[in-house]
C-alpha cells in the first residue's frame, strides 16, 4: 500500500496498492468495507482521492483511465474517464478541487488534465509539463483555495499553474534524481508554500508566487528511497514527511521559513555553521532581535 486517504467525515480510509486495487476500511472498527475495487491495469498511480462531499472516490489506472466509485457501495458512478494516456504510461495522480467541481489527473505521458467529475468531460486544455513518457506526472494537488494546481514529475521537476489565468511556473528543478523524481507535493493551508517530496532524500519548500526555494532542503532519508510524500498540518505550523525507510518525520515549518527567528528562539544566537546549515547562501543577521 503506497497511498492512503481519509474520507472528509473521517469514517472511511482508502488505500491504493501497486496491483491496481483500492481497499476501503471502516476507520472506527478497522474492518474492510466490501471487496477490493479494481482500477483495471496495474502500473498506474497509487494516489487515491475522495471528493470534498465524500460521494466519490477516484483512482487512475495503468490503462490510461480514471475510475470514480461510490465509496460506500463500491459501484462505479459513471463510465471510466479516457485520458488518452497509453497503456505504457497510465494515470499516476488524481486530486479533487476544494469545491469538488474539478478533478485533476497527472498522466504518465507528462500531461495534467482537468475534468468535470459529474459529466466526465474535459475542462479547458491539457497542461503540458515537458516530462517525457518515461517519467511523467506522479502527483497532483490543488491549493486550499482552489486557485493553484501543482504537479510533481518523475524527471525531478515541479510545475505550478494558476487556474484563473492558465499561466505556469516551471519547471522548478526540485531534485537531480530522475529515477523516482518527485512522488509527492502539498500546499500549505494559506497557499504561500509548496512542499515537494524528492527522491534524492530531501523535502523542499517553494514560494508559490515566485517558484523560488524557501530555506535549505530538509534532509530525510537519502539512502533508503528518499521522501515519498508530504503533508502540512491544518494550521500550517508542521510539515510531515514519509520516507522509503518506513519512518514519518515532523518538521517545524518556521525553522525553514523564518530560520533566524526560529534558531534564536530554540538555541539562541546561531553560530555561522548552524546558520549555514539552515539558510545556506543567505546573509546572517548580526544579532538575535
Amino acid at each position: 500500500m503506497s497511498a492512503v486517504a481519509f474520507s472528509p467525515d473521517g469514517t472511511l480510509l482508502a488505500g491504493g496498492g501497486g496491483d491496481g486495487t483500492v481497499w476501503r476500511w471502516n476507520a472506527v472498527t478497522d474492518r474492510p468495507v466490501g471487496v477490493p475495487l479494481h482500477a483495471s491495469a496495474p502500473n498506474g498511480g497509487s494516489e487515491v482521492a475522495f471528493s470534498p462531499d465524500g460521494k466519490l472516490l477516484a483512482r487512475g489506472g495503468g490503462d490510461g483511465t480514471v475510475r470514480l466509485w461510490d465509496p460506500l457501495t463500491g459501484r462505479l458512478t459513471r463510465a471510466p474517464l479516457q485520458t488518452g494516456s497509453g497503456p505504457d504510461t497510465g494515470v499516476h495522480g488524481v486530486a479533487f478541487s476544494p469545491d469538488g467541481k474539478l478533478l485533476a489527473t497527472g498522466d504518465g505521458d507528462g500531461t495534467v488534465r482537468l475534468w468535470d467529475p459529474v459529466t466526465g468531460r474535459p475542462v479547458g486544455v491539457p497542461f503540458q509539463t515537458g516530462s517525457g513518457p518515461d517519467t511523467g506526472v506522479q502527483w497532483v494537488a490543488f491549493s486550499h483555495d482552489g486557485k493553484l494546481l501543482a504537479g510533481g514529475c518523475g524527471d525531478g521537476t515541479v510545475w505550478l499553474w494558476n487556474l484563473a489565468t492558465g499561466q505556469h511556473i516551471g519547471p522548478i528543478h526540485a531534485t537531480s534524481s530522475a529515477r523516482y523524481g518527485v512522488p509527492g507535493v502539498a500546499f500549505s493551508p494559506d497557499g504561500t508554500l509548496l512542499a515537494s517530496a524528492d527522491a534524492d532524500g530531501a523535502v523542499r519548500l517553494w514560494n508559490t508566487a515566485t517558484g523560488r526555494p524557501v530555506g535549505a532542503p530538509i534532509p530525510v532519508a537519502p539512502q533508503t528511497g528518499g521522501a515519498v510524500t508530504v503533508a502540512f498540518s491544518p494550521d500550517g505550523k508542521l510539515l510531515a514527511s514519509a520516507s522509503g525507510d518506513g519512518n514519518v518525520r515532523l518538521w517545524q515549518v518556521s525553522l525553514f521559513v523564518y530560520p533566524y527567528a526560529a534558531l534564536c528562539a530554540y538555541v539562541g544566537s546561531p553560530t555561522p555553521q548552524e546558520w549555514n546549515q539552515y539558510a545556506s547562501g543567505e546573509p546572517q543577521p548580526k544579532a538575535c532581535g
